[in-house]
């Protein structure tokens, strides 16, 4: 029996087509060992091609069979079936005592998963603040594509198949709408909140190695080796990369409970600010302003807003204690995490949060509230949103029958200064809190990057 089974489901039907082939040189100058066995799903090596392939990967070689796709599986990569079927077929030929899931492909953190077909359709969506990446549009308009959402993983990450680890080897998916929904599927998962660059991806090469040189390695060895690996492979260059581990067992209910929390105080602090006078929403709308975002302005750090929200609203005890709450959260929610020292992503610290721009008019997402995270019977930051964002009054009723719920994380204690204080240090070091920091030639080269402008193809 293996020790380690790893899959790779490098199916790209898009731009990422001339890329796929570098990852694959990667694992296989790697290569399957005598207890490690690593298979791999790529699509067609062109576009206009409709075959995938399918097959393991040993030293300096892929072994590949083309696939028969079921009866009405589509043959696009982001059809959950074809997943699906990668996963089932590779656990059945490959028994291992521990099982890695690694989905390569473009990504928008909730939104969707996997896969677009043109980048111009999705920049569009993004522009036009209709349904992002694939989101049903606000409008009634359908999708310019169809595609993978993270409900839909919960399907292939059922407990019964053994998957410790699901990577995301693509863009903005480290948040914490995506954890929650994915809680008690896998043990861990591996997931950027920023960009991540198309033609460098994940250190797959380094990454394998250390996983066959030592195959007794558990889950959370390997997440940090992944993220270690990672970090190194940057290291020295100017990309505005990120890179976490996060834990997807009870500390994800922790987290959001905490959250629940933060997000009934801030309406509690909204609520009396709107019968005094006092202008605690501006103040709200400054800290989302000065919040660290990433490569999809509507997501940001959720440590970095509790910084600004102790920043600016110092007053407001209830509403800091809370904020501690969140960061202790999230120091026992993430694993290792590591982010290169481009002064665009400073303060990334690990999990990011859905938080759209305040400004007259805004709206959210509608496909939000599908999410369990967006469910008040779990958390209230959706409540948060509609009032910060869309300005909706305060349901001073619905408060006052939250806030026994709310005092859940009364019984956390924070971690440290604040539990997760450390990530924003300014030492380029591994801290205590499992933060990598990359040392950087020119800190300030990617600053261009933080509105979510590339001239890079990214994921």
């Amino acid at each position: 029996m293996n020790d380690w089974l790893v899959m790779l489901f490098l199916e790209g039907d898009n731009d990422l087509f001339p890329f796929g082939q570098n990852l694959l040189n990667e694992a296989t100058s790697v290569g399957s060992s005598d207890r490690v066995a690593i298979v791999a799903q790529c699509g067609p090596e062109r576009p206009g091609q409709k075959d995938s392939t399918r097959g393991p990967i040993l030293p300096g070689h892929h072994e590949t069979v083309k696939i028969a796709l079921a009866s009405g599986m589509a043959n696009r990569s982001h059809d959950i079936s074809k997943i699906l079927d990668f996963v089932e077929d590779s656990i059945e030929r490959y028994e291992a005592r521990n099982r890695a899931l690694i989905l390569w492909d473009h990504g928008n953190g909730w939104q969707n998963v996997h896969s677009f077909d043109r980048v111009v359709d999705a920049v569009e969506a993004l522009k036009q603040r209709r349904g992002l990446y694939g989101v049903p549009a606000d409008n009634g308009t359908p999708p310019s594509s169809e595609q993978l959402f993270v409900s839909d993983l919960r399907t292939v990450l059922d407990p019964d198949r053994g998957i410790a680890v699901v990577g995301f080897d693509s863009c903005l998916m480290s948040m914490i709408e995506v954890a929650f929904q994915l809680r008690e599927t896998a043990q861990f998962m591996i997931a950027s909140q920023h960009i991540v660059p198309a033609a460098r991806g994940w250190a797959y090469e380094a990454l394998l190695r250390a996983l066959t040189l030592n195959s007794q390695m558990n889950a959370e060895e390997l997440v940090r080796t992944a993220v270690d690996t990672f970090a190194g492979s940057y290291n020295g260059l100017d990309n505005a990369v990120t890179l976490t581990g996060i834990r997807l067992s009870s500390e994800v209910d922790r987290a959001v409970s905490a959250i629940d929390s933060f997000s009934m105080a801030l309406l509690g602090a909204i609520a009396t600010s709107d019968e005094d006078g006092t202008d605690v929403r501006t103040q709200l709308a400054y800290a989302r302003r000065y919040t660290q975002q990433f490569g999809n302005p509507d997501y940001v750090d959720l440590y970095s807003f509790c910084e600004q929200i102790e920043k600016r609203l110092p007053d407001e005890h209830r509403l800091i204690r809370t904020a501690e709450f969140v960061m202790s959260a999230i120091g026992r929610l993430v694993v290792r995490h590591t982010r290169s020292g481009a002064a665009s992503i400073d303060h990334a610290n690990g999990i990011s949060i859905y938080f759209p721009q305040t400004y007259p008019g805004a709206k959210l997402a509608k496909a939000y509230a599908q999410l369990d995270f967006a469910n008040t019977l779990y958390c209230s930051w959706s409540t948060f949103l509609n009032v910060l964002v869309e300005g909706a009054a305060v349901d001073l009723d619905k408060i006052a029958r939250r806030i026994p719920s709310a005092a859940r994380a009364d019984d956390m204690e924070p971690q440290g200064q604040y539990g997760y204080c450390q990530c924003a240090a300014p030492a380029r070091k591994t801290s205590a809190t499992g933060v990598v920091q990359m040392s950087q030639r020119h800190p300030a080269a990617s600053a261009h990057s933080h509105n979510g402008q590339r001239k890079t193809t990214t994921r």
